[in-house]
């Protein structure tokens, strides 16, 4: 059997899209909310300020990957004090939620075209189109092959382009590997979902209302709920023991009211509240894996200068980003479109 390459890289994007809009539902501004507040700090804003600054009156911006648009924001802001209208267009392959996001934060979402489920290997603008490109955290989630291409094509002779890309070394991978590592913990070592949809499952195949009632008096439900509540226990545990680990004790607390509920809401209510939940577990599962993949050491950013360069740009050394004094982030790549 011949398996189409393409179908397969196809459906793994999609998969991405589905669980990064997910993510941008919850109303993030950005995919580091756990490090920054607002539209990031002062030192990572800054480095995009100065950008964006350098950037002529009426400059045409295309920031890629945008999520709910904290870039995207900074330029619109950066052209607002500079008293110049750039024309921001920010696209995202995922659905996102700019509007949401930016309201939650105080912010206004005017200023910025967003277009969702847009990839930038296919970005349907013309050619020669934008002054400038930007990119955080994004990039290298991207199929290189044919994003740079593209952005060749849409990007103007001279354009500057700045891409901000996952540092391997970096604390939020760290964490990433963290809370990936939970996962695991819940999946594989106490399965805490799997077994309470159980619970409910055989409660739930009863015939009739009295056969419901000796069911959940029988030792067989007594036994059930004991091991329940110890794996509630053990989870809880580890939410507290463990480094970065403390959203599976937000998952434990989520089956339980689950589990609480279905006395006033019903069997079907508590079966459908887990499966959401298992859903939103699943989609931030794949998101975390796509994060871990996504790390760069220097030698991974000499070749993506390198495939810069073919693809037709001039790509500048790659420098680290360093926040809060000497923490590192992230590696901040600059290129010129060649003219």
């Amino acid at each position: 059997m011949r398996i189409d390459e393409r179908s397969v890289q196809n459906s793994l994007r999609a998969r991405d899209a589905e669980a990064w809009s997910r993510y941008w539902a919850r109303g993030a501004l950005h995919s580091c909310p756990c490090a920054f507040g607002g539209d990031y700090g002062a030192d990572i804003r800054g480095v995009w300020v100065e950008f964006f600054a350098a950037q002529p009156s009426g400059a045409r911006i295309l920031d890629i990957g945008t999520g709910n648009g904290a870039i995207a924001f900074i330029a619109r802001d950066t052209s607002g004090q500079r008293g110049c209208a750039f024309e921001i267009e920010a696209i995202d392959q995922a659905q996102i939620f700019p509007d949401r996001a930016a309201a939650a934060h105080g912010l206004s979402a005017q200023g910025v075209s967003f277009r969702p489920g847009v990839p930038a290997d296919a970005t349907g603008f013309p050619d020669a189109w934008f002054d400038a490109v930007s990119s955080q955290f994004a990039l290298e989630y991207m199929p290189l092959a044919s994003t740079l291409p593209e952005l060749a094509r849409v990007a103007k002779p001279g354009a500057d382009l700045m891409f901000v890309v996952h540092h391997a070394e970096s604390p939020a991978m760290l964490t990433t590997r963290h809370e990936l590592e939970s996962f695991d913990y819940l999946r594989h070592e106490v399965p805490l979902l799997v077994n309470a949809r159980r619970f409910l499952q055989r409660l739930r195949s009863a015939r009739d209302a009295e056969e419901l009632r000796r069911m959940a008096a029988d030792s067989e439900t007594a036994t059930q709920a004991r091991e329940l509540n110890h794996m509630v226990a053990q989870v809880v545990e580890h939410s507290r023991r463990k480094p970065d680990a403390e959203f599976v004790g937000a998952i434990a607390a989520q089956i339980v009211t689950a589990l609480q509920e279905i006395r006033s809401a019903g069997l079907d209510a508590g079966l459908n509240r887990l499966q959401v939940l298992n859903e939103e577990m699943q989609a931030h599962r794949d998101r975390l894996r796509a994060i871990a993949t996504a790390g760069h050491s220097r030698a991974d950013m000499e070749r993506l200068g390198k495939r810069l360069t073919a693809a037709g740009f001039v790509a500048q050394p790659a420098v680290e980003l360093k926040v809060k004094g000497d923490d590192l982030l992230a590696w901040i790549l600059r290129a010129t479109r060649a003219t």
